[in-house]
């Protein structure tokens, strides 16, 4: 409503958010979601009924797992008879797997365009070490685009070190390590 008080909604928002019908009805957006994604709604919302119309926006949302995923808000003000707002209507659509898949086909696509360079240098180097120099350079502007990567070595010994990281704590970087020499294990050292 014009106060921004909950009237009505439907079972798959109450699903959404992991809440039951009366956690939601007569109350706010505060009492709904985490104050600072509550802090944006509210924002939008305080717009829109100053405005009127229309809105649209990518923000996201606490799922009832405790998960956050990307939505899209479509919102529009409800006009009473004197013409004055007085209230909002509103969906929401989780676009978190589309956002997804954009992220991982702009790492997919970068890669390709990697190694078409690679491939182009691959002809022009005498030396391997240089070749592996440039491959390296052009694999840390992959990592740039990824939360965590590692580059790892086998050595003669059959043991494997980290040459480089990303986004690995010295922790997280020794597990890594052991789960990847375990795994080589399980497969006869054919991992």
């Amino acid at each position: 409503d014009e106060k921004g008080i909950y009237q009505f909604c439907n079972d798959a928002f109450l699903n959404f958010v992991g809440l039951k019908r009366d956690q939601i009805i007569g109350h706010g957006v505060y009492d709904v979601a985490p104050q600072e994604l509550a802090d944006i709604y509210y924002a939008a919302d305080q717009r829109l009924m100053k405005e009127r119309g229309r809105q649209e926006y990518e923000t996201n949302v606490k799922f009832s797992d405790g998960s956050i995923h990307d939505v899209v808000f479509n919102k529009a003000t409800v006009t009473g008879p004197s013409g004055i707002p007085s209230g909002i209507v509103g969906i929401m659509q989780d676009v978190s797997q589309k956002n997804e898949t954009e992220r991982q086909l702009v790492v997919l696509h970068h890669v390709k365009d990697m190694f078409i360079e690679l491939n182009y240098e691959l002809f022009r180097f005498e030396d391997i070490s240089a070749f592996f120099a440039v491959m390296l350079e052009k694999l840390f502007t992959i990592f740039d685009m990824c939360g965590r990567a590692a580059i790892l070595e086998k050595m003669p010994s059959d043991e494997i070190r980290i040459i480089c990281s990303r986004g690995y704590g010295k922790e997280e970087a020794r597990l890594l390590t052991s789960q990847i020499i375990e795994n080589c294990r399980q497969n006869n050292g054919k991992g």
